[in-house]
């Protein structure tokens, strides 16, 4: 009886250790093709739920993964962060751990991403807008330094950016943000701090994983 006691211990043991270890090596293989796909300051930290892990692997049907990625270049824009909850994801995981390729899609999906006001001015300057971007109690002004003039801006979102509007002044300034996985839309935009932060949704959102 003991002996059998201490068997179901050890196999348990080594269940628990092969589950951490898979896991660890799915999500290394998602952060990786991530990193190949989308241009990122630091390999992305991606989280992958579902217990045990290793009848999840199999089925290759996961409740959730959790992406976190910092400076997402995408063009002349920089996301300072990029963090997404995918719900109800479907990943050919046996083949991440194996290093092979495939395609992760999800049903939906929601994040946040966040710019700084220098990638604000940065955004400005690429329609001839040379000035200083500052944010400040939850509001956005730009100083344009060759005319001596400070205008207070009102940001929005549309789904694939942002709309700067000028108080006080006709027109608006469209601008595309990053989708470092499709299937985003912004939603919101609010100032906190010094920091722009964009709310999204994800529709469906997929990725390809090359091998």
């Amino acid at each position: 009886m003991r002996r059998l006691l201490v068997a179901i211990l050890i196999l348990a043991a080594l269940l628990v250790a092969a589950d951490f270890v898979a896991r660890g090596l799915a999500e290394a293989g998602v952060s990786k093709a991530l990193q190949k796909k989308v241009q990122t300051g630091s390999p992305p930290k991606v989280s992958i739920s579902g217990v045990p892990f290793l009848l999840h692997l199999f089925t290759g049907r996961f409740p959730t993964v959790t992406i976190d990625a910092g400076d997402v270049r995408s063009g002349s824009v920089t996301l300072s962060s990029f963090h997404a909850v995918l719900n109800d994801v479907r990943a050919p995981a046996m083949a991440l751990v194996r290093g092979k390729g495939g395609t992760i899609t999800a049903d939906s999906g929601t994040g946040t991403a966040t710019i700084s006001a220098d990638e604000a001015a940065a955004l400005l300057r690429a329609q001839g807008i040379d000035g200083d971007v500052t944010f400040s109690n939850g509001q956005a002004h730009v100083h344009i330094a060759a005319v001596g003039l400070t205008v207070s801006l009102q940001v929005d979102a549309q789904p694939r950016g942002l709309v700067l509007r000028a108080e006080g002044l006709p027109g608006s300034l469209s601008f595309d943000l990053p989708t470092p996985i499709s299937g985003v839309r912004y939603t919101s935009a609010r100032i906190v701090g010094d920091t722009l932060v964009l709310a999204f949704a994800l529709d469906h959102p997929s990725f390809t994983v090359s091998g």
